[in-house]
């Protein structure tokens, strides 16, 4: 089945929200954040993140589509951060809040998406000692993948290898580092990639009524080409 690699566009957004939230469907975190399924106010704030994506230069919005079908089966979103002081990591936080779930439960949103910006404010903020000079703006930078979404049905057949292609040559063009948030399942993919573990969270999701461990895994790739 022949898949294409291109730009995500804004007549894409609709797609892609749906995409995103298929693919997060038997998310064990996800259904405890959203019991009864996401409210038009998050379908809302997800469409302007894609919207922010498609405007910020910063950002790398990509698609996967089915060149037989037209349909979209896969997309992402590279971002290229700069390394943040103390004071620009609070404000950070302050503007990125819950990552546009705010309308979940409280609880679990604290406990999880709490740890994943102390992490991430743990790890990047020490992005600069592993390198990571912009060529043109001369400023450290390190690379995000925020997202990676692929339709269920198209699992399995590479789709995510060619969004990750894609990011890391962009970093080692660059001379960049990278830093990803990943599950427990998926880490394995990402390591292939030459990415390594940094930090990991186990939580007993039964402390929010559900069941089961899940497992949260960051992992860095370091920059190259400088």
């Amino acid at each position: 089945m022949p898949f294409k690699l291109l730009p995500l566009l804004s007549p894409d957004i609709p797609s892609a929200i749906t995409l995103t939230c298929a693919s997060f469907a038997f998310n064990p975190i996800r259904a405890l954040i959203f019991p009864t399924g996401k409210p038009p106010t998050t379908l809302s704030k997800m469409h302007a993140s894609y919207t922010t994506a498609l405007s910020d230069p910063s950002k790398h919005a990509l698609k996967v589509v089915d060149t037989e079908t037209g349909e979209m089966a896969a997309c992402a979103v590279w971002t290229l951060s700069p390394a943040r002081g103390e004071e620009e990591w609070d404000r950070a936080k302050e503007e990125g809040g819950m990552g546009g779930l705010e309308d979940g439960r409280r609880e679990v949103l604290e406990g999880w998406v709490g740890w994943e910006w102390g992490a991430r404010r743990r790890i990047m903020r020490g992005s600069r000692w592993w390198g990571g000079l912009h060529p043109l703006t001369a400023q450290w930078q390190i690379a995000e993948l925020d997202s990676l979404n692929t339709l269920p049905k198209y699992q399995g057949q590479g789709l995510g290898s060619m969004i990750m292609e894609w990011g890391v040559e962009k970093g080692e063009a660059l001379g960049v580092p990278s830093i990803i948030l990943s599950t427990d399942v998926a880490y394995g993919f990402y390591l292939k990639y030459g990415y390594r573990e940094v930090e990991r969270r186990v939580v007993d999701m039964g402390q929010w009524g559900g069941s089961g461990l899940y497992k949260n895994v960051f992992l860095v790739r370091e920059g190259c080409g400088r």
